[in-house]
């Protein structure tokens, strides 16, 4: 270790924004009770707390994939975090994309973190 910063010898301290990029979800025009041909699916905090999704065009939205992690950013829940299904992120969400860490560490950090 070294002594004088603590760190391990070649390490250094770096911000976690360095390694994470917030997408905000957009707001929608429209979404529809029943999936067609080209909707997906929309998340919303309700959504994803319940699993039962509305569905927008996909066209013009920030795209999640099954796995990936978004975080409320807005009204008394900010910062809750969810693993994410397929669709288009809501305007109350935002997508992490991280690059360095892996997903479920990160997942875990914040929720860990949350208070």
């Amino acid at each position: 270790i070294d002594p004088k910063s603590k760190l391990p010898f070649g390490w250094e301290n770096r911000k976690l924004g360095e390694f994470i990029r917030f997408k905000k979800g957009k707001r929608v025009d429209e979404m529809f009770d029943i999936k067609k041909n080209d909707s997906i699916n929309l998340l919303s905090l309700d959504g994803l707390e319940s699993g039962k999704y509305r569905f927008v065009e996909k066209e013009g939205h920030t795209i999640a994939h099954k796995g990936d992690i978004l975080m409320v950013m807005d009204g008394n829940r900010s910062s809750t975090i969810f693993y994410s299904d397929n669709g288009a992120v809501g305007s109350t969400l935002s997508l992490l994309e991280i690059n360095f860490f892996s997903k479920s560490y990160l997942f875990h950090f914040f929720k860990s973190n949350y208070n």
